[in-house]
């Protein structure tokens, strides 16, 4: 109807402007003739083939978005979706009733003029097709029915009063009726002419009334009077009809004079005009069309002008008539012709829901109850035009039911009738007729009878069971279908594939590497599904096939954004992509996924299973408690993760490995226990987009060995992607990818490098020196048929090796075998390149070989007591067949293999501060190319190369630094410089050189179009504009003459859900132009480029926050966080603080650490100030998750939390009446800090009151300890004890079971004691009566005093286990010299601190070795103990060489004291590590031998 309704009234005003436009110059009765072309084109509702220039074509786009109407009654709710910032929001007007597209939810949304949009929800919906339909049906009946009346009463007014008036030569009756106003004709098949009195006046007025209304008759006007009320009828309702209708009937009289005066001659022209004007009465209004009689009535102003066209006598002019029809001609074409199938492109979505449809398999059962499936796929096993056309062989090549059995006389029967009776004794595939017919009515429409059944004849055909057998081992089953494009052309889809990619060769290209396509029509069905028409080879679709390489913003969002990303969860953890999942396992298409991998690591978020569950699934321990967490997943969750990333339901796969969960039917949920995940990263090389779709590839080492694999996804717009395949690629991973498409800045040529060769290198054999082993693995040899074995190590003379091993073997007392080859000698730096520093890895096709790479600290520039630059070398080795080392590379920096250029071949990249490195092979032949230098002697203004480094994704090399800029130079500035960024490419041989262009990419004040929402982007420019006039009137540009601002880079940066809402924070960086950058002041990470833009501030640290509600975002400010930005603990806990005073989130939300972090915020004023507000309900949660982290919390957290308690205790001097209320409540319900150091005090003091304490030491591997008394004065125990309190902050904690070491100090009663635990914050104080629980965290930050009360008590434990062990040493009188006692002494006391003392003990040693000088003088007064020096004795100075045997040991022996580092001086090196000392002491004799003690 609307095609009808547009056509036609296009061509009415087209015949009304020609109407016009030829007024003059053509006839009236062609005039009158082309209203025919209108009644066709109303009453013939046919249009002509199609065109694709008319009027139905390009009304199209508007067209197809005429949809149902609804009438919508009583509105019930308003939902405001959007809004912009700053508007008011008020409810739409109120609207009872409102006509709109019909929706499935009684839901409208419409835009106001504010552009705030509004969603409305109604009560009803009211259809208005079928009310339009039935208005339209009861108008054309009221219509007819008119027409029927008016005639008929019309036809009665006559009968009653006409008389028959004789007249001569009138073929037609003539009456005389004095009820009409005018003569007419009347009457459609059989007409008669009526007469008025006054026609008959004379002659000559009869003759001119009769010859009048005979040329009606001639002219068939009765009949076209009926059309014209036909058409009325129909098209009651369209006024361009009814002004036809009194137009075209205005046009018949004039036709009907212009034939009347062609009759009676140019002489009667005059008197027919006055007879004219004598007979037809002058109407108010013009004549009904409704009548069929040709009346003459008219109004004055078409009366004059019939009359005037009658006296002008205008003739018609041949050009004008041949325009009139021309026009004529363009119009019917215009109109006649029907609207040309539109062609679209189909979508990604569109294109993946017909995979899905061809790749999944339809099944039913057929009449004998067997089960039949066959995947539409198969129908594109062969070649044709015409569904009647398929190669029915290859379609049912397969069968359709393997399941079905197929009985021994069948078999027989087969095998005698066309075998000879010898079966061929492989499967035999049986396919009845009836499940023919099934597949070919369902997918074609036909059935097998209606198809030529090509190929039929291949089966073995069996009459008695209307079957066809076909013997065969092998199939012809294609693989998933994959459509790269599609089009829709009326009712028409063509879908473009690779046959080949999914295992069928309908064209034999073997050997060519031709590219084969084809194309598949189906013709979507009404119910669903669709029939498929042919299925033919075609040219590549380029025309719909963008094919193209990604560039590196692409491979970018793959690899950082859509893979390998984190968010935080609504519980504050962080949660990896699960997109990274979809590549856990391999599948040719989504159906085929392993659900059990994807789904391992959940849904987006796991459920917590009941109690009742987990009791149901058997996962629980005897005591109730879960052995290893179990996590459940919904299928509700699981349908709904598969939709958003693959587009089907769980019930759409095939369910692969689902069985791997457990399942309880009750609560229609999977459970998994577990404490592990399969979550895998990513890096993707390389990646390319056909059509819709995009293939990313990467090198994989999951399925053991290297592996070349591609996942392909489905771009369904607006950043959402459906995952199609994840399959392993046979070959190489293509690695060609997009360059910049502009020209270079600079390009380098390569030309001139020098090429080098390996360097071999020599081999020294090391024997038994092996210290300490380090990294270690086993290698083949460059042509892989020899395996060598590649070992770090510590030699005994202190230097780090990297060696061939030729024997190695391990003993219990160190290495009982140690042959190495050393190949290279470990720069050894002051406190880099430990043996374990140095690391060894694998590389593997690096410049035509594969090998090991050593990696170490060393100077890039500078070396030893000249300073430089330290960074990490890493060099490249290869070994030959006798297991010699060959350096391939030396690597300064960070070193990754890049195939550069996207030839195929790695090439070796690095970067550092200082340097940039390319090693390659051009020709065979290796080169170096050193681009630091190759850039500054291309580029002399570039005076310092600040950082650089190599990104994979864009497989370019990014350098940043300084560039003079002389044409800023101002005499207070003569040298001015500014920041530059380069980025360079390898191609060809040549280097690359581009710079960024941010000029040309700013628009509106905005670089490039950040992905962000309209209000942030809005909200962002109107904060830097404000911040530039700030900077501006503020005086702050120095002189710079500012006179222009940008937003540089603006990008989400943190995001929390909450349900009610979220919060964001969106990081921005802006710049300001400078007119004069030499004056701009610098400082605090602030710069200024060479076009001049600065950033005045620290830059990327200024972040704009968002509420976001309904997709309605609200800013509340713009903050600059320098430190502690997204991702730390402290921002975290800010934001959860911040969604609290927001009504976003709860107190209950909170993590317990987030809490720690809002106590923990330099005063606990704020922390107090929120805290005074809350209920009681949340304090209390407060306090109790606080005291979460007192209770299991990290010594960090909790030292953290005591400092935190401490700092409010300091400031408590400025808390106002509510924070000072908040501050007491709190330290009476969760901090009890100086309630628990007073208590740990004052049982210190009472075990040490008598003096003397006894400690005894409990090591967990049962390896010494044991008890020691020793007097509080002693050594350092007086200090242990008075600042045992203050040592630590203290709380209260719950009775506690802890494990591990333990020391225990008690008083000489046994009344009192104190046990601390190693690893653990929890002491244990006893006294009569009574234990207390306590926790405490050290106030030090220095390792070496500790962070638990074990480690304080420890070092006052090793003093006393050292002393007495000491005091028990006594060197016989032998008649040893001085020389000889002190050193047996000396060698006794190094046995202890080797053998004796607990490992562990400050005062271990792993090597000691002394030199001893007797002295000869006197000590000096008061250095030792007086009764020493009663009997004989004398003094010494000891020189030892020594290795700590821990970190406390080295701490306690070389800090504060002569030791410095041994450097051979007295021979070997005794190992890694090694010290030299000088110490004096005291002998002297008592009753059992020699004693000694050293100098305090």
């Amino acid at each position: 109807m609307k095609e009808i309704l547009l056509t036609s009234s296009v061509l009415i005003l087209a015949l009304l402007l020609l109407r016009l436009l030829f007024r003059k110059t053509i006839s009236r009765q062609v005039q009158y003739a082309l209203w025919g072309l209108v009644a066709l084109r109303l009453l013939v509702p046919v249009s002509l083939p199609a065109m694709e220039h008319n009027v139905l074509t390009a009304a199209e786009p508007v067209t197809a978005r005429i949809t149902a109407p609804a009438l919508y009654v009583t509105p019930y709710r308003e939902t405001i979706v959007s809004a912009p910032p700053g508007v008011f929001q008020t409810p739409a007007p109120y609207q009872s009733f409102r006509v709109d597209t019909a929706t499935e939810d009684s839901t409208v949304t419409f835009t106001d003029g504010k552009n705030v949009t509004h969603s409305i929800e109604y009560k009803n919906q009211i259809p208005l097709t079928p009310v339009l339909k039935a208005v339209w049906h009861a108008g054309m009946y009221a219509m007819a029915a008119w027409f029927l009346l008016a005639n008929l009463r019309f036809m009665l007014r006559l009968r009653r009063s006409r008389r028959p008036y004789p007249v001569e030569n009138c073929p037609y009756p003539v009456y005389l009726t004095a009820e009409l106003p005018s003569p007419c004709l009347f009457g459609l098949f059989h007409p008669a002419v009526y007469l008025t009195p006054a026609a008959v006046e004379s002659t000559e007025t009869l003759r001119h009334v009769l010859i009048h209304e005979t040329t009606h008759a001639r002219h068939l006007d009765p009949l076209w009077s009926l059309l014209r009320c036909v058409c009325l009828a129909v098209y009651w309702f369209d006024p361009l009809v009814w002004i036809a209708a009194i137009v075209s009937r205005r046009d018949c009289e004039l036709a009907c004079d212009e034939g009347a005066l062609r009759q009676l001659g140019e002489s009667e022209r005059i008197p027919y005009g006055q007879t004219l004007l004598r007979l037809i009465p002058v109407a108010g209004r013009p004549e009904s069309p409704i009548l069929s009689a040709t009346t003459m009535t008219a109004g004055k102003r078409e009366l004059k002008d019939r009359v005037t066209r009658i006296a002008e006598n205008r003739r018609t002019v041949g050009i004008a008539l041949l325009a009139v029809m021309t026009a004529a001609a363009l119009v019917c074409v215009l109109t006649f012709t029907g609207a040309k199938p539109s062609v679209r492109s189909l979508t990604g979505e569109e294109l993946s829901e017909y995979a899905l449809a061809f790749n999944t398999a339809d099944r039913w059962q057929d009449s004998a109850g067997n089960d039949c499936t066959l995947r539409p796929v198969q129908f594109l096993t062969s070649v044709y035009d015409q569904p009647r056309s398929i190669d029915m062989y290859q379609l049912f090549y397969n069968g359709v039911s393997p399941e079905q059995a197929v009985s021994d006389a069948e078999r027989q029967e087969v095998t005698d009738t066309y075998y000879s009776g010898s079966d061929p004794e492989v499967d035999l595939i049986r396919i009845t007729a009836e499940q023919a017919d099934v597949v070919l009515t369902r997918w074609t429409g036909l059935t097998l009878a209606e198809t030529d059944a090509l190929n039929m004849g291949s089966f073995s055909y069996l009459s008695d069971y209307d079957a066809y057998y076909h013997f065969h081992g092998d199939t012809n089953a294609p693989g998933s279908v994959c459509f790269y494009a599609g089009e829709r052309s009326g009712d028409t889809v063509t879908l473009y594939y690779q046959p080949e990619q999914c295992g069928v060769y309908l064209a034999d290209t073997a050997g060519s590497g031709e590219e084969v396509w084809a194309k598949v029509t189906v013709v979507p069905q009404p119910g669903g599904g669709f029939q498929l028409r042919s299925n033919q080879l075609c040219a590549r679709p380029d025309a719909l096939l963008s094919s193209r390489l990604l560039t590196g913003d692409e491979l970018a969002f793959f690899n950082t954004q859509f893979f390998n990303s984190q968010t935080t969860n609504e519980f504050g953890g962080v949660q990896p992509t699960l997109h990274n999942q979809f590549l856990t396992c391999l599948y040719a298409g989504p159906q085929d996924i392993n659900l059990f991998d994807l789904f391992y690591n959940g849904a987006g978020t796991w459920e917590a299973p009941s109690q009742a569950e987990l009791e149901q699934l058997g996962v629980l321990a005897e005591d109730g408690s879960q052995i290893c967490p179990t996590y459940k997943l919904t299928t509700a969750a699981m349908d709904a993760f598969l939709l958003e990333n693959t587009g089907l339901t769980l019930a759409q796969t095939n369910k692969v490995d689902l069985d791997a969960f457990d399942y309880l039917p009750g609560y229609d949920a999977y459970y998994l226990t577990k404490g592990d995940t399969n979550y895998r990263s990513v890096t993707f090389t390389g990646g390319e987009r056909k059509g819709s779709y995009i293939r990313l590839y990467w090198k994989d080492f999951y399925y053991g060995g290297e592996t070349n694999e591609c996942v392909t996804l489905l771009d369904r717009g607006d950043g959402q992607y459906w995952f199609v395949s994840h399959l392993l690629v046979d070959g190489d991973v293509p690695s060609a990818f997009a360059y910049p498409e502009e020209e270079p800045w600079l390009t380098i040529p390569l030309d001139d490098l020098t090429p080098y060769e390996p360097q071999k290198m020599s081999l020294t054999r090391h024997s038994d020196d092996c210290a300490e082993r380090g990294a270690g693995f086993i290698i083949d040899s460059d042509d892989g048929n020899d395996t060598h074995s590649v070992r770090i190590y510590r030699s005994t003379d202190g230097n780090v090796y990297a060696a061939v091993m030729q024997a190695e073997a391990a003993g219990r007392n160190g290495m009982a075998e140690w042959e190495a080859d050393v190949f290279f000698n470990v720069s050894a730096l002051d406190g880099w390149n430990d043996v374990n520093d140095v690391r060894l890895f694998f590389f593997h096709d690096l410049l035509g070989h594969s090998g090991f790479t050593v990696s170490y600290s060393d100077y890039l520039t500078g070396g030893p007591g000249r300073g430089g630059y330290i960074d990490t070398v890493t060099d490249y080795y290869y070994l030959d067949n006798s297991g010699t080392p060959y350096l391939l590379a030396h690597a300064k920096g960070d070193a990754q293999l890049i195939d550069l250029n996207g030839d195929g071949a790695l090439e070796l990249c690095t970067a550092s501060g200082v340097s940039g490195q390319i090693f390659f092979l051009r020709d065979g032949r290796y080169y170096e190319a050193d681009v630091k230098a190759l850039l500054q002697d291309a580029w002399p203004e570039m005076n310092y190369w600040d950082h650089a480094s190599w990104d994979l994704n864009y497989r370019r090399l990014t350098v940043r630094g300084f560039v003079s800029m002389p044409a800023w130079a101002t005499a207070e500035h003569p040298q001015p410089d500014a920041d530059f960024t380069r980025y360079l490419y390898y191609r060809d041989g040549e280097l690359l050189v581009y710079k960024p262009d941010k000029d040309s990419q700013t628009a509106d004040h905005v670089v490039g179009t950040p992905d962000v929402p309209e209000p942030v982007l809005a909200a962002a420019k109107a904060t830097v504009q404000k911040a530039y006039q700030d900077y501006k009137n503020g005086g702050f540009d120095s002189g710079a003459d500012l006179d222009n601002w940008r937003v540089e880079y603006l990008s989400e940066s943190w995001r929390r859900a909450y349900p009610t809402g979220a919060l964001i924070a969106y990081d921005l960086n802006y710049e300001y132009h400078a007119q004069k950058p030499a004056n701009v002041m610098l400082a605090g990470g602030a710069y200024v480029d060479e076009d001049g833009w600065l950033m005045p501030d620290y830059p990327y640290c200024h972040y704009l926050f968002f509420i976001e509600r309904n997709s309605q975002y609200t800013f509340l400010e713009e903050q600059m966080i320098n430190d502690a930005g997204p991702g730390s603990e402290i921002f975290e806990a800010e934001m959860q603080r911040w969604a609290v005073e927001l009504g976003l989130a709860s107190v209950s939300d909170a993590a317990p650490e987030e809490l720690l972090h809002q106590l923990y915020d330099g005063m606990g004023g704020q922390f107090l100030t929120q805290f005074s507000t809350m209920s009681e309900t949340d304090r209390q949660t407060v306090c109790q998750k606080l005291d979460v982290i007192l209770q299991e919390g990290t010594a960090e957290q909790q030292s953290l939390y005591l400092d935190a308690v401490q700092t409010m205790a300091w400031c408590s001097h400025s808390f106002d009446g509510a924070q000072r209320e908040a501050y007491d409540y709190f330290l009476e319900h969760s901090a009890r800090s100086s309630q628990a150091a007073y208590r740990a005090q004052a049982v210190m003091d009472a075990l040490t009151g008598g003096g003397a304490v006894q400690m005894r030491l409990e090591p967990a591997d049962g390896v010494r300890g044991g008890d020691y008394t020793v007097g509080v004065s002693d050594g350092s125990g007086a200090v242990r004890a008075q600042g045992f309190s203050g040592s630590f902050y203290w709380a209260t904690a719950s009775d506690s079971d802890p494990s591990g070491s333990s020391i225990t100090l008690q008083s000489p009663d046994g009344r009192c004691t104190i046990t601390a635990w190693e690893n653990s914050s929890i002491v244990r104080c006893e006294e009569p009566g009574e234990t207390a629980w306590l926790m405490a965290a050290s106030t030090s930050s220095a390792p070496y005093d500790g962070n638990t009360v074990f480690t304080y008590l420890r070092k006052w434990y090793d003093e006393a286990e050292f002393n007495a062990l000491v005091d028990r040493l006594i060197v016989p009188a032998d008649g040893r010299n001085r020389e000889e006692l002190a050193q047996s002494w000396l060698d006794a006391v190094g046995d202890v601190t080797i053998h004796q003392v607990t490992p562990g003990s400050k005062y271990e040693n792993s090597f000691v070795q002394n030199r001893v000088t007797v002295e000869s003088a006197e000590p000096a007064a008061g250095l030792y103990d007086p009764e020493l020096l009663a009997g004989q004795h004398f003094t010494f100075t000891n020189e030892r060489i020594f290795v700590p045997g821990n970190y406390r040991s080295k701490e306690q022996q070389t800090v504060n004291s002569s030791a410095r580092a041994y450097h051979g001086e007295y021979g070997p090196m005794p190992g890694g590590g090694a010290f030299l000392d000088t110490r004096s002491g005291l002998l002297y004799q008592t009753a059992d031998g020699w004693k000694g003690t050293f100098a305090p």
